[in-house]
């Protein structure tokens, strides 16, 4: 005859314990150990996603600031081309007054300078003359090789300084 309990196939009694006992273990571990365990999952797929929306956050944070910035250096750059161009033009009417200063100046100078000139050529005039005939004297004195009377000669060196004067035109 065939011993039963000899055929490992066939279930005995210490299979239904070891059923019973896993079954218990199974709703220890599903009642006391997987909540923890699932809630501190739950909890961390909470906190990467908040991360992750805190993140996105940023950089589209990030992306505003970074249009800002650009609008602001844009704005600027206008203003600093328009300060430079307003500087350049400011300096450019002050050049222009300067030399129209400088030129009117320059021309009163002149002018100043061409009315005393009329105002001293009697002057100068006289005493070149005066010197020419005074000259003319000491020339004629050396040539004849004897004293020549400036008075006695009076009449012929007016009437040379009198030629030398039309003769320069004045």
């Amino acid at each position: 005859m065939l011993l039963v309990s000899s055929i490992f196939l066939l279930p005995n009694g210490t299979f239904f314990v070891e059923l019973i006992l896993f079954a218990i273990v199974l709703g220890i571990v599903a009642k006391v150990i997987l909540p923890p365990i699932q809630k501190t999952l739950a909890e961390r797929d909470r906190m990467v996603r908040s991360s992750l929306q805190a993140g996105e956050e940023g950089r589209h944070e990030a992306d505003r600031l970074v249009a800002e910035r650009e609008a602001l250096l844009a704005r600027a750059r206008t203003e600093a081309r328009a300060r430079y161009d307003e500087a350049a033009q400011e300096n450019e009417a002050r050049r222009a007054e300067a030399r129209g200063r400088a030129e009117a100046e320059r021309a009163r100078l002149v002018a100043e300078a061409t009315s005393r000139l009329e105002a001293e050529r009697p002057t100068v005039r006289a005493t070149v003359l005066a010197d020419v005939g005074a000259l003319s004297v000491s020339a004629a004195a050396r040539v004849l090789g004897r004293p020549v009377d400036p008075a006695r000669h009076a009449a012929v060196l007016a009437e040379a300084t009198a030629e030398a004067g039309e003769a320069r035109g004045s």
